[in-house]
């Protein structure tokens, strides 16, 4: 008798065994697509994550990062506040429930910028949000309007 011949079957020791890739279809929300906050208050930029086939979402990687004109800049990664001496941002929520919020406390016209709350499967597969747009409001000046000085002729 032949060998591998005979019972029909092939094996192929270094394909996986799974040819798909795990279906996560994980499904992560950003609202509200824009916000406007005055200089001072605090914001909550809203994430949240669903997964049908996955309830346990707390082997999960998230990150939020920042694009404005300056480039992007990443604020959180592997769910920890990554910028030194920031105690203003972190993330809010509880990630076995999917809620993966971004605080930021004090803002400043500095925060403003386009947010995305970005997850990595177990597998590497990366899904982003569509993004929270954050404009920032100056507070105004406590001090007296000056009023225009005459014009001289």
């Amino acid at each position: 008798m032949e060998r591998g011949v005979g019972n029909g079957l092939s094996h192929f020791p270094s394909a996986p065994l799974l040819l798909t890739p795990d279906p996560w279809n994980l499904l992560v929300t950003q609202t509200p697509a824009k916000e406007k906050a005055k200089e001072g208050a605090t914001v909550v930029l809203n994430c949240h994550l669903n997964s049908l086939q996955h309830p346990s979402l707390t082997d999960l990687v998230v990150k939020w990062y920042k694009e404005d004109e300056k480039g992007q800049m990443d604020l959180l990664e592997k769910n920890v506040t990554i910028l030194p001496n920031n105690s203003r941002i972190f993330m809010s929520g509880d990630l076995s429930q999917g809620d993966v919020s971004l605080i930021i406390l004090n803002v400043t016209t500095s925060d403003h910028g386009i947010y995305f709350c970005e997850v990595t499967l177990p597998d590497g597969k990366v899904v982003t949000g569509d993004g929270t747009k954050l404009r920032i409001r100056r507070a105004l000046a406590s001090i007296s309007p000056r009023l225009p000085k005459p014009l001289a002729f």
